[in-house]
């Protein structure tokens, strides 16, 4: 199913934001005991550095499946408490400091397709809806091609996804299992405003601690 297709509406929307955020992720995190001192000892104090293919290789599936649990939290409440924030860096700077490049890049294939991508997709969705034209902006357009390089949407989904924009712009309904959903001003604008939350809860747990200082 494309980012952004097929029956996401009213209650459905985290459900789906969530469920492609779990689809997405390629790493995760264990519950450790985390303090200051060891917060210092994994990222703070000048170390060698790594990249994300090494550091993805060296976490286990326990910790991959914390991490995928510290992504929805994020994405969920909009916050990341202290320790959850403190866990996930320690936990990535354990094989190294990764680059602030690999860090992003992290973010964007263990949820860009759920965060970033959505965004630009409805907020397309509704000037199409407005206008009664499908739209693709700039930024969708130059995402998908990030996504793409980075192997984590097909072609055949992108095609899907600007059929759907296309069905949103003339108001029809879309299937969703047995149903189907009008994708109406209401439904897209509360979908972005939970895409919102999510992000803002990404961009505190993806600031490095060094910059919190």
């Amino acid at each position: 199913m494309a980012p952004g297709v097929s029956g996401i509406g009213f209650s459905l929307v985290w459900a789906v934001i969530l469920l492609m955020a779990l689809a997405a992720c390629v790493v995760a995190v264990a519950t450790l005991p985390v303090g200051r001192r060891t917060l210092a000892k994994y990222w703070l104090l000048p170390k060698r550095t790594t990249t994300l293919a090494v550091w993805a290789k060296s976490i286990s599936p326990a910790e991959k499946s914390r991490l995928r649990k510290i992504f929805t939290e994020a994405m969920e409440q909009g916050y990341v408490n202290p320790i959850t924030y403190r866990t996930f860096w320690a936990i990535l700077g354990k094989k190294g400091a990764l680059p602030m490049a690999e860090v992003q890049k992290l973010r964007d294939m263990a949820t860009g397709t759920a965060t970033v991508y959505q965004r630009y997709f409805y907020q397309d969705a509704l000037t199409s809806l407005r206008s009664g034209t499908p739209h693709k902006s700039s930024q969708r357009e130059q995402y998908e091609k990030h996504l793409l390089s980075l192997g984590l949407i097909s072609q055949s989904r992108l095609r899907e996804s600007d059929q759907l924009i296309a069905t949103i712009a003339t108001q029809k309904s879309i299937p969703y299992k047995e149903t189907t959903v009008v994708m109406d001003e209401g439904v897209i604008n509360k979908i972005l405003t939970s895409l919102k939350m999510a992000e803002k809860g990404l961009d505190r747990l993806f600031t490095p601690p060094d910059a919190c200082r």
